[in-house]
């Protein structure tokens, strides 16, 4: 686990604790402990000796995932018992101290102090209290107080002394059998010391600030019987049924069909679903299996469909096929529709299993998830299902949301509040950070409708305002989604959507237009891009499509306008350079030309385009103080060693280089390496027979407008 980052500003120490905290979860999300089962530690102040290891011997060296401790005298006797709260079960344990027994006697063990502020603030936060005992009356069995001298003990009243905890704000201090009190000072917050005389051994007070004398408080006789029972962790025993008030939507999931060898998809199609995933060498899955074979008729009266699929195949630890799960089924006259499950049919119900549960565990067999007739998840069965609680769960399927929140929870009482639909995005971010892209864009898609309902429903108009941002910040979602899935033309539509509800949404807009100009919309690709630039002007992604798609529509000295206006905001933006060397080609102006795409290459070796058409310019110019074979060579085998094969184009610009340098066999000998690959009717093969034809009479080539053709 990565340390909490000094500040904001620390960048990679910010990313270290995500990616750190990722981790946890994903390891608490696989059933692991953050203690790795380590043992509670208990330490005994022995008073100027070592710190003893009490643990065992206390009875608190639990293997729990221990979260806070509370420390108060709970039982009025006169002694520090423990509340000790646990991420894992048990999560409240009470530990009763009994290493002093006072057998409900009012005795001389210890002295408690409760603060009350006047002038400080009321709780007296803050506060520091001295107890000074007479000399050498310090008995062998006090308390763990910080000792300042063998007749002193202190303590401060905080607010909040652990983790996720606040102790007592009485402040308790062990003495000896023998001990004998002279005094109690305090220092109050506001910083005045004030000395209390009358505080005797063996009881309960109260010191107000500004008195200068302590009340003693009633007494109060021991209240809590509790009968000591073994402090052992319980097995964790998930439940057998689970109905969700909000459902999730059926993933996209494909299995096999037994006998034929084909892929099928699960389909609701406007009928309940009993998805149940079994095993031939399970049990009780073949158990469950007969009962909704003995119960298929009322199943058909409750329109309800059963799907099996069989996981016979795909665990290693059991040599079963999918033939046996087909006789297995055979011989129980099943009469439900069956197929084998697939490796990623299981991984997406683990991940919609992941959702619900916030856990990342295998699913075992026999489970079974019920559908409804909208194709969402309402009720998952772990272990043998009963069918008389199914036959409940599909009367119920077409409650409202409401009635189902009644169901989901194991007590009645009034809500407070209406329930909130579940929105889908977080379902589909699980989907996408585990490859399943089309699951994630569908999701996403799911959620833009929720949430276009709830804009129509809003009842003000500040509301309204809000749906209708996360409305447009759902639609580019979904659009990056739907892009990254490959269906382009549903990705426009909500990239449309988005900028409709949002007109200032530059990332949308950018995206819009990306998507128009790769469809070859120019014109109104470049109405988004300038729009995208109206929001803000700074943008490098809209300046730099905007360029790109000004020059697609053959306005070169305007895209010159955009890429000259990125360097000026951008002056290391290497891809500005370079296009802006190429639009000066267009334009005829060869030495502006050469001069950004020098600027380009230094910028960046590994760009190829601009070191390919920089290389060209400068061995084939027609302008003599324009070429220098020197540089175009070294640039032409900087080009080669970026080349991962043997690439035309770089062996073409390395054959010119040669030739400008007046070494013409290096020129030839390169188009021979070239040449042997092309089929003699292609057009390039021609270009490069032509060149040839130069090296071999000793002229270079010479290129008017210096664009590599």
């Amino acid at each position: 686990m990565s340390q909490v980052p000094a500040t904001s500003a620390d960048e990679n120490g910010l990313a270290a604790y995500r990616v750190g905290w990722q981790a946890t979860k994903e390891l608490l999300r696989q059933g692991r402990s953050f203690s790795g089962y380590e043992r509670n530690c208990v330490f005994l102040n022995c008073r100027g000796l070592p710190f003893a290891n009490v643990s065992a011997i206390t009875g608190l060296d639990f293997e729990d995932d221990g979260r806070a401790i509370g420390v108060t005298d709970w039982d009025h006797d006169g002694d520090l018992d423990l509340w000790l709260r646990n991420r894992t079960g048990p999560r409240l344990r009470f530990m009763r101290n009994e290493t002093i027994r006072t057998d409900g006697q009012h005795d001389s063990f210890f002295v408690t102090i409760a603060l009350r502020g006047t002038k400080s603030n009321r709780d007296a936060i803050g506060a520091r209290v001295v107890v000074t005992l007479d000399e050498n009356s310090l008995g062998a069995d006090a308390g763990n107080q910080a000792l300042v001298s063998p007749t002193t003990l202190v303590q401060t009243l905080q607010a909040g002394d652990a983790y996720l905890s606040q102790s007592s704000k009485r402040l308790h201090f062990g003495l000896g059998k023998s001990a004998s009190l002279r005094q109690v000072s305090v220092r109050w917050p506001t910083g005045t010391v004030e000395t209390f005389t009358d505080v005797e051994p063996g009881d309960r007070y109260e010191l107000v600030e500004g008195s200068g004398r302590g009340i003693r408080l009633p007494s109060r006789p021991p209240t809590v019987s509790l009968v000591p029972r073994p402090q052992t962790t319980p097995p964790s025993s998930p439940p057998r049924r689970t109905y969700f008030a909000n459902r999730v939507p059926l993933p996209l999931l494909q299995y096999r069909s037994l006998g034929a060898e084909e892929n099928l998809t699960v389909d609701v199609s406007g009928q309940p679903l009993l998805l149940v995933l079994w095993a031939s060498w399970c049990e009780p899955c073949v158990r469950e299996l007969a009962l909704l074979t003995q119960h298929a008729e009322s199943l058909r009266e409750g329109k309800v469909r059963v799907l099996a699929l069989t996981v016979d195949g795909l665990d290693e630890s059991h040599n079963s096929t999918l033939e046996d799960a087909n006789a297995m089924l055979d011989r129980l006259g099943f009469p439900h529709e069956r197929g084998a499950a697939t490796v990623e049919l299981l991984r997406k119900l683990e991940l919609v299993q992941r959702v619900l549960f916030s856990q990342d565990q295998p699913i075992a067999v026999p489970t079974s998830f019920l559908f409804d007739q909208d194709g969402e998840l309402a009720v998952v069965y772990r272990g043998l299902l009963d069918t008389e609680q199914l036959a409940r769960d599909i009367a119920a399927l077409d409650l409202f949301l409401e009635q189902r929140r009644d169901m989901a929870v194991p007590l009645a009482g009034r809500w407070l509040n209406p329930p909130r639909q579940l929105l889908t995005r977080a379902v589909g971010r699980i989907f996408e950070q585990h490859g399943f892209d089309e699951d994630h864009a569908r999701y996403l898609q799911m959620d833009t409708e929720v949430l276009n309902r709830r804009r129509e429903l809003a009842g003000s108009e500040s509301e309204r305002t809000e749906i209708n941002r996360q409305f447009a910040a759902a639609n580019y979602n979904t659009g990056l989604a739907l892009v990254s899935s490959g269906d382009v033309d549903e990705a426009v539509g909500h990239f449309r959507r988005a900028v409709e509800v949002q007109p200032d949404h530059t990332e949308a807009l950018i995206n819009l237009g990306t998507l128009l100009a790769r469809g070859g919309e120019i014109e109104d690709a470049i109405l988004h891009f300038e729009r995208a630039l109206d929001v803000d002007a700074k943008s490098l992604p809209a300046r730099m499509n905007l360029a790109a798609a000004l020059a697609a529509r053959r306005r070169f000295a305007d895209a010159v306008k955009q890429y000259a206006a990125v360097i000026l905001a951008y002056p290391d933006e290497a891809r500005a350079h370079s296009q802006l060397g190429r639009m000066y080609l267009q334009l005829g102006k060869l030495k502006l030309g050469a001069h950004y795409l020098s600027l380009a290459a230094r910028l960046d070796p590994q760009d190829t385009a601009a070191i390919t058409s920089l290389a060209w310019l400068l061995a084939t110019s027609t302008i003599d103080e324009l070429r220098d074979g020197e540089r175009a060579l070294e640039l032409s085998l900087q080009l080669r060693a970026n080349s991962k094969s043997l690439n035309l184009i770089a062996l073409d610009v390395l054959a010119a280089a040669h030739a400008e340098q007046g070494n013409y066999a290096a020129a030839i000998a390169t188009l021979d390496q070239a040449l042997p690959g092309l089929a003699e009717d292609l057009p390039a093969r021609k270009i490069l027979m032509s060149r040839y034809t130069e090296y071999t009479a000793g002229r270079p080539y010479r290129d008017q407008d210096g664009k590599y053709p």
